[in-house]
């Protein structure tokens, strides 16, 4: 067993590679002058060839795309815990964003993030090649350089497949680089308004980056729920490249909210595409989407965007019969202002004219330190939403985590919190 000071400088070193890695541009983005599919050509070209690189001399693996703008956090993990315990196509690479609790959740293999000592060897290598590519000339950020230490690590250790969620959009995102060839299936969760000012102010704006993952000759996925000028540029875009684009209904009324009931249903279709059994997708879960037990009155989501929330809120209420109000328990000041909670009562008006309007009662600060007074008080049957933020839903899960037994477990350990 490793002593602690080995420990301690496993930890230092993965704290210091990160750092590394958060690294700004040295010429910011905005004064590059490039044209938006200029730097997309690229930054896909800098990974392509670090995907060749990490898999010369082995098995080329499969690529599982998903994009979407809710939801692809969710269906990635669903993908891996099936893919993972399928075992078809052998160990299975993951790379999500953003995290919840610390950097190397972000790259896993199997159900295992990537360990300190592996991120800061992988991390240290993609640095080394975006700075012999002169990756700076076209903007090279903390995403690109992090998911060119994923591609090395899941060439390490010889993944036979690898499920990318995409960062923003699909087009011009880092983890489009893959051809026809590498693609093995391509998931487009639901689409909403989010990222307008890169992606578009429309819906079919939107999703026609979203689609951009699509090539020919591979199956996409997408819910049948789709707004209809989604669906329209989504057909579009698989009639352009040839795609073989397939629209699934959510399940039945079955146990659970509507959206995660849509998000199973499309990784069921997936598996079915895949040829993988679906019995791994008990071992999967929703990454930040949680009814904590036995605290079943904590409820924590990171839904953020206009429609994510008004689609949480309908599924809470449909479930709790009223709730209180709780700040971040650091304060709303230590969150940007983007990311600052809402007031119960905005939530509730968000709604519009939904089951949570007249069910929110008074304000009650500090919701981890206070959390059981909040969840008595006013009402013994009140609980307590958790949503909006990423950063929230994570405190949440901590608190929970170091309080009961039952909660979610920690997915990573010490020098990569970020």
């Amino acid at each position: 067993m490793a002593s602690l000071s080995e420990v301690e400088r496993g930890a230092a070193g993965a704290r210091c590679m990160v750092d590394k890695l958060l690294a700004p541009p040295k010429i910011p983005v905005a004064d590059l002058g490039l044209a938006q599919e200029d730097r997309a050509a690229a930054r896909h070209a800098f990974q392509r060839r670090v995907f060749d690189d990490a898999f010369a001399g082995r098995r080329t693996p499969r690529v599982v795309s998903v994009v979407g703008t809710k939801g692809k956090g969710s269906c990635s993990e669903l993908l891996r815990a099936a893919l993972h315990e399928d075992g078809t196509y052998g160990a299975v690479g993951c790379f999500t964003s953003p995290h919840l609790h610390g950097c190397r959740e972000r790259v896993r293999v199997g159900a295992t993030p990537v360990s300190a000592a592996a991120l800061e060897r992988h991390g240290r290598d993609a640095l080394a090649r975006a700075d012999a590519a002169r990756a700076e000339a076209w903007g090279c950020v903390f995403f690109d350089r992090l998911l060119a230490a994923a591609l090395l690590h899941f060439g390490a250790e010889g993944c036979g497949v690898l499920v990318l969620e995409a960062g923003i959009g699909g087009l011009y995102d880092s983890t489009n680089f893959f051809g026809a060839e590498d693609l093995e299936l391509a998931v487009i969760t639901s689409i909403s308004l989010d990222h307008t000012t890169m992606l578009g102010s429309t819906l079919a704006e939107i999703a026609g980056h979203k689609a951009g993952v699509m090539r020919r000759g591979v199956t996409a996925l997408t819910p049948a729920t789709q707004h209809p000028g989604v669906l329209a540029r989504a057909r579009e875009r698989s009639a352009a490249v040839g795609a073989d684009l397939g629209r699934r209904g959510a399940s039945g009324p079955g146990a659970g909210p509507s959206t995660q009931r849509e998000n199973r249903a499309l990784v069921e279709a997936a598996c079915a595409a895949l040829g993988v059994d679906t019995a791994g997708l008990e071992a999967g879960g929703q990454r930040a989407c949680a009814s904590i037990a036995p605290l079943a009155a904590l409820l924590v989501d990171a839904a953020h965007n206009g429609d994510s929330v008004r689609r949480l809120l309908e599924d809470a209420a449909a479930a709790s019969p009223s709730f209180v109000e709780a700040a971040f328990s650091k304060g709303a000041d230590a969150l940007p202002p983007s990311k600052r909670p809402a007031a119960a009562a905005a939530l509730a008006a968000a709604a519009g004219e939904g089951a949570l309007r007249g069910k929110v009662a008074a304000r009650h600060a500090g919701l981890l330190r206070r959390r059981r007074r909040a969840t008595r008080d006013p009402r013994p049957d009140a609980a307590v939403l958790v949503c909006g933020s990423v950063y929230v839903a994570a405190e949440a899960r901590e608190a929970a985590a170091d309080r009961d037994p039952a909660a979610p477990p920690r997915t990573t350990g010490p020098g990569d919190r970020r």
